[in-house]
């Protein structure tokens, strides 16, 4: 939805699975104000709609009911842009453009498979510490028959790490990695100490007035402490993700937020204790061993067997 000409036919593999990039209905080029246009569709026409700030980035899967086809567009980087930290949309007020996948009448929500980028890269967790930007792909509002700018300085994120909200400026250079699409962006800030699951609330509204909120998780290790990311997926089903799974894992950090439940991706993200630990799902167990300092990807098969892909923390 919001893929640029050098991103809109590329075609990528996303665990063994083959997905083809682009939208019925893309947005492309740049307002005045710094939003993503919307491009008319001559099928569905403009639809009204609040402007909003994305997570999930939908893109047109071989099989239309393969999740592994959304990547993330939004989320922490490195001040560069050219390292990305993973990054989930846990909840929205805004509603889907046309064209894209709803759920609940929201924009699509959850971490991508693997923590992937629009880049195609995996991507694991920040240590407290690090020096970050925030940055957002963004989407202009509508009225039904026309796209209406964004107002750039209602653009600002708020969260328990930021002693004050900080707006987000527009600006294109430099976002041809992870961040492609997420054109605008905070000043540097420092993620600060606390293992666990840290929040980040980004608004938005256009110059008539329509506004939403989109809240996302960043998991965040100390660098004593350790993290895992999983996806629960049923391998009799075409590696399917298994939403509302309740996963549980050895060891856990006392006092740290976690997504034990899995989102409508099949993600959950768990924190304990470096060293070998044990994941357990319903009756399926998996043991990892966890290094200080970083998140460990991986794929939890809740009906067979097991494969797991180390990603590097900082």
């Amino acid at each position: 939805m919001f893929i640029s000409e050098k991103h809109k036919k590329r075609v990528v593999a996303v665990r063994g699975t083959l997905v083809v990039g682009g939208l019925a209905a893309l947005l492309t080029g740049i307002t005045g104000c710094g939003g993503t246009k919307v491009n008319g569709n001559t099928l569905n026409g403009i639809k009204p709609a609040p402007p909003a700030a994305y997570g999930l980035e939908a893109l047109t899967a071989v099989n239309a009911s393969d999740n592994t086809g959304l990547l993330e567009s939004s989320g922490l980087s490195s001040p560069d842009g050219t390292v990305a930290y993973a990054t989930g949309a846990v909840d929205s007020t805004a509603v889907p453009q046309f064209g894209l996948v709803a759920a609940n009448g929201k924009i699509p929500l959850g971490f991508s498979p693997g923590a992937q980028y629009v880049d195609s890269k995996l991507y694991g967790g920040v240590v407290s510490g690090t020096s970050v930007v925030f940055r957002v792909a963004l989407s202009n509002g509508q009225n039904g028959t026309t796209t209406i700018p964004i107002n750039p300085s209602s653009v600002i994120v708020s969260s328990p790490d930021l002693p004050t909200p900080l707006g987000l400026t527009f600006n294109a250079a430099g976002t041809n990695g992870p961040l492609a699409n997420a054109l605008y962006g905070t000043a540097p800030f420092t993620v600060p100490a606390g293992t666990g699951l840290h929040t980040y609330k980004v608004a938005v509204a256009d110059t008539s007035g329509q506004s939403s909120t989109t809240t996302y998780a960043v998991p965040v290790v100390d660098p004593g402490t350790s993290g895992v990311l999983a996806q629960v997926v049923d391998t009799t089903m075409k590696n399917a993700p298994i939403p509302g799974a309740v996963a549980t894992i050895t060891n856990p950090i006392s006092g740290a937020t976690s997504q034990a439940t899995a989102d409508a991706q099949g993600m959950i993200v768990l924190f304990a204790a470096p060293g070998a630990q044990t994941i357990t799902v319903g009756t399926k167990t998996t043991n990892v061993t966890l290094t200080a300092g970083q998140l460990l990807d991986t794929t939890t098969d809740a009906k067979a067997n097991v494969s797991v892909l180390t990603v590097p923390g900082a």
